[in-house]
């Protein structure tokens, strides 16, 4: 039974995990990886501007340098999840002025990028010891 597959994806930025629900089947030692979203990078520093320009969402984004929110955006086009690093207040707003802006078609036309990667082995065969799945180094 497959329906209820999943794995954890870990934000590189606030740690936090979300699940990775799939019905996908491997074979042992198969290469998987989390296909995500990406934007031109212009399209990202135009979506910054942005922020930067209104008063609301300004005083958030400030301190914050353009290659760590591109970052973020990553996250936010892949997931639709702003990763909690703005002050508790903050983080509603800057969640609406992205989701208005990705509405407007300011990210541009979005891209399939490859996200995180593993190599599939059941969780069992993750401890036995002989013979150890070739793809695991230990």
């Amino acid at each position: 039974d497959n329906e209820n597959n999943y794995n954890r994806l870990i934000s590189p930025l606030d740690g936090l995990s979300v699940k990775w629900k799939h019905q996908d089947k491997y074979d042992e030692c198969q290469e998987v990886c989390h296909m995500g979203k990406g934007f031109d990078e212009k399209k990202g520093l135009e979506v910054i501007a942005a922020l930067r320009a209104d008063p609301t969402t300004e005083p958030l984004v400030r301190g914050y340098e353009d290659p760590y929110l591109l970052a973020m955006f990553g996250e936010y086009v892949s997931t639709d999840r702003v990763p909690q690093i703005f002050v508790r207040e903050g983080h509603v707003p800057i969640k609406k002025k992205l989701d208005a802006l990705r509405a407007a078609g300011a990210f541009g036309t979005l891209r399939d990028v490859k996200g995180s990667c593993m190599y599939y082995t059941t969780f069992e065969r993750r401890y036995v010891v002989k013979p150890k799945p070739k793809c695991l180094k230990w």
